[in-house]
């Protein structure tokens, strides 16, 4: 998407640009949590 958004603009959907937005961003933020989280984990 980014490459879409970034280098074809007035081709992007921005319907489906704030659907994926709504739908994607609360498992992105758990799954980058977990991520960090275990990371730090792992560093102590």
């Amino acid at each position: 998407m980014r490459n879409r958004v970034a280098h074809d603009y007035c081709a992007v959907d921005f319907k489906i640009v704030w659907l994926v937005t709504q739908q994607e961003i609360e498992p992105l933020i758990a799954a980058l949590d977990a991520y960090f989280r275990q990371l730090n984990a792992s560093k102590a």
